[in-house]
């Protein structure tokens, strides 16, 4: 929890503000329901003026039938009105809180996986949900309230005056003193409002994390521990949100003091002026009425004040996610632009984490390609350069000659099978997990082709309900050999341009690989196949080997070429490869570009 301490952040960006109007303004504000919900309010607070002033001429003695059946309908409007806009400033604020989801959901999807090394993921659960909620909150509420209230104080204080002008200073010499008051809620109740907003974000991260990941709690009998690790965060979530709760307790205390103030000068200063002959018991009552009526407008007018600054940590959190750079999806078509995959002095830094250092080699298109090398040897960056995640530093990719920066985004990833080392699954059937991301949509004939090359034929038989069986979150219920299978019967129904394997079969026991592989090599057949392994028997006979050490590339060549020559090659078929005294039947697998 300390370092949790330690990213709070209690002082908002500078023009967060000025990005969320922006923010606002190409979300699609259903202005039109706006402005009505403000006229309703204005018409509400218009006929709301008027009761007090019959209420005197009723206290004065005019009950006429007319008098009687307007203060009626008075009322009666008043309550309609009351409700229709209590409703219609509902549905708007659901309906900017939809478009604003809608809107930062987009931006989650559309930002580079580096942005994710700046914002946790699981703490913009907190972003997209809570703070946009009190935002669209803070909009209506801003825009309703203060247009609204300023006209009822308006007409209020323009009948107080009619009847008498030491009334009506009386009034405005509180309204001061009701401003000062949420002048200063606003600069305190800001700090505790933004922690408490922070807190919950991190309380939302932790559980979700610990959720996703409760196999590996069990597995290391961790329950304890991070039961201890739960209630500690709640705990800090629950100690700022009481600091909120008792801050604005002590500022009703407040409120309720100054009403009181009101009323008494109402009541001691009319009732003088009764005394005096000045003014009549109607217009004393009808006075008290009003500065009620004044009193509670003032305030709600000032109590925007604290809701902005308590607002403004969640602007700033939005704000920080939406001014973030989107990926350029933008591009030129690939369809007409083959050729060999190329990199040219390219460089690449997690941070200040250098990866890769200056690498030059070339792809032959329609080629096999191993990448092998120790543990951190940055295997794994080069295919997500390649698959456009991240940009170099320095250098570029081409392919025919063309940087692939310049491709269509989407295009370009969907020429792209990549079979990762983490394998997780949606939620949803087995049908959903075989077709994630394929449009059209394979029909069950061809899904039951690639699983039965994937040897997940009889996996599907023993479920009941076939393609329609439900997936658990992440796929937790499959081990991980069935779900590296589905990834690569994912695959071989995408029918890819190219093909990034990394680590493919790791999960799978040897008669399995061999089977998947045999599959995997057809499919790569005249197909760019870049692979990273640690399998003598997946590299063998590749077309190139490249080495990598510390982000450096030490030597490129095939198999017997590097065995003779490069050192660091020999020493990886000997400690990390699998020997080559391994099952012979194998080294047909690694044959992907076997001439058929």
């Amino acid at each position: 929890m300390e370092a949790v301490e330690k990213k709070l952040r209690i002082k908002p960006s500078k023009g967060s503000w000025k990005r969320f109007y922006r923010l606002l303004a190409s979300s699609k504000i259903p202005w039109l329901l706006v402005f009505l919900t403000i006229a309703l309010s204005l018409s509400g607070s218009r006929i709301g003026a008027i009761f007090p002033d019959f209420q005197r001429r009723i206290t004065g003695g005019d009950l006429s039938t007319q008098t009687l059946l307007t203060a009626l309908g008075i009322m009666s409007v008043s309550i309609i009105l009351t409700a229709v806009n209590d409703w219609l400033n509902g549905y708007t604020r659901h309906l900017i809180t939809k478009r604003l989801i809608d809107k930062i959901w987009a931006k989650i999807l559309a930002l580079p996986l580096s942005t994710y090394q700046k914002i946790e993921p699981k703490e913009l659960i907190s972003r997209t949900t809570t703070d946009t909620s009190s935002l669209s909150a803070i909009f209506i509420t801003l825009i309703s309230n203060v247009l609204t209230n300023s006209y009822a104080l308006y007409l209020s204080l323009g009948y107080v005056f009619s009847y008498h002008s030491t009334l009506g200073y009386v009034l405005l010499a509180m309204i001061p003193l009701m401003l000062i008051e949420k002048l200063i809620q606003g600069r305190i109740s800001f700090r505790f409002a933004y922690s408490q907003q922070m807190r919950l974000a991190k309380l939302t991260e932790y559980l979700s994390q610990i959720l996703i990941n409760i196999p590996l709690v069990k597995v290391f009998v961790k329950e304890k521990h991070e039961k201890k690790r739960g209630r500690q965060a709640i705990e800090e979530y629950n100690k700022a949100r009481f600091k909120v709760e008792v801050l604005d307790i002590v500022f009703t205390g407040f409120d309720s003091a100054l009403m009181t103030l009101n009323n008494i000068l109402a009541v001691v200063i009319g009732g003088a002026l009764v005394a005096k002959g000045e003014i009549d018991t109607g217009t004393w009552i009808a006075f008290y009425m009003y500065s009620s009526a004044v009193n509670s407008s003032v305030l709600l007018i000032a109590q925007m004040w604290p809701m902005l600054k308590q607002a403004q940590g969640a602007v700033d959190r939005i704000t920080e996610v939406m001014e973030n750079e989107s990926e350029p999806y933008s591009g030129q078509p690939i369809a007409q632009n083959e050729g060999d995959l190329c990199f040219e002095n390219v460089s690449f830094s997690y941070g200040e984490k250098a990866v890769l250092k200056n690498l030059n080699f070339c792809i032959k298109e329609g080629s096999f390609v191993a990448v092998v090398g120790a543990s951190g040897a940055g295997k794994t960056s080069l295919l997500a350069l390649i698959e456009r995640f991240f940009k170099p530093q320095s250098g570029q990719i081409t392919i025919g000659g063309q940087d692939i920066q310049d491709f269509d985004l989407q295009e370009w990833r969907s020429s792209f099978g990549y079979v990762t080392q983490e394998i997780n699954l949606f939620s949803g059937t087995l049908r959903d997990a075989f077709t994630y991301g394929m449009d059209p949509i394979p029909d069950d004939k061809e899904i039951l082709l690639a699983a039965k090359a994937a040897q997940l034929d009889e996996f599907i038989a023993a479920q009941a309900d076939g393609l329609d069986t439900p997936v658990a979150e992440g796929g937790m219920t499959f081990s991980g050999g069935e779900r590296q299978r589905f990834i690569i019967a994912r695959v071989l129904l995408q029918q890819p341009k190219r093909l990034l394997l990394d680590e493919a079969t790791s999960n799978l026991d040897s008669e399995a690989e061999y089977e998947v592989m045999s599959v995997l090599s057809e499919l790569a057949n005249n197909r760019t196949t870049i692979c990273v392994a640690h399998r003598l028997s997946t590299v063998r006979n590749a077309d190139q080997i490249i080495v990598l050490d510390q982000g450096e590339i030490k030597a490129v060549g095939k198999h017997a070429e590097l065995m003779e020559n490069c050192s660091l090659y020999r020493e990886l078929v000997n400690v990390e490869l699998l020997p080559e005294t391994e099952d012979r039947n194998l080294q047909q697998i690694s044959n992907m570009q076997e001439v058929e």
